[in-house]
């Protein structure tokens, strides 16, 4: 498994997750701890058309929310972090495979309808693995729950409500596989 490097550092996390902190302590809202976690996405390289423009398809592994990435730029992957937690692989690489075909076989068509085609471009498969994407997450507390926000740890971006769903699948899924670890996150998890 590859593990992407963030592009945001934590202190710069910290600060885009205090954003709004007047808010935040209107709402009763007292921040706990920041921590940095990856969530696993199965990743499906392909060429597509005639040029062989790179495309990559993501299918995070606890949730099954699938994107698609048009980049030249490989991500850089390093070691994770020390301390960091790498949530666990939730959907097998066989049913991602199939996802991430569909999803792309769905795409082609919708862009060539767009584009007033009635077929879609060639799809080449270049490459498949398993990547881990980096997530900043506060834990907070909110009227007495605990609760996190998240941030994207590679653009600093909020994470929108599929992705934070995914995250606590990872979450609460990590916590039945290995009860002692990370109780804060265990809590977050259960109480948001």
């Amino acid at each position: 498994m590859r593990v992407l490097r963030p592009g945001i550092a934590r202190e710069a996390a910290r600060r885009r997750l205090r954003a709004g902190q007047l808010r935040a302590w209107l709402r009763g809202e007292e921040a706990l701890r920041l921590e940095l976690v990856y969530l696993p996405h199965h990743q499906l390289d392909v060429a597509l058309g005639e040029r062989e423009e790179r495309v990559t398809a993501l299918l995070d592994a606890a949730g099954g929310l699938f994107s698609v990435l048009v980049s030249s730029t490989p991500l850089a992957s390093e070691p994770p972090e020390a301390g960091a937690e790498i949530l666990p692989v939730l959907i097998d690489a066989a049913s991602a495979a199939r996802q991430l075909r569909d999803g792309l076989a769905e795409a082609a068509l919708r862009q060539a309808r767009r584009n007033g085609r009635s077929t879609p471009t060639a799809l080449r498969p270049l490459a498949s693995g398993v990547v881990a994407f980096p997530f900043w997450i506060q834990h907070v507390r909110r009227r007495g729950k605990l609760d996190f926000r998240a941030i994207d740890g590679l653009t600093g971006e909020p994470v929108g409500v599929r992705m934070r769903r995914s995250l606590v699948v990872a979450f609460v899924r990590a916590s039945e596989l290995c009860p002692q670890a990370a109780p804060a996150l265990r809590a977050s998890a259960q109480g948001s």
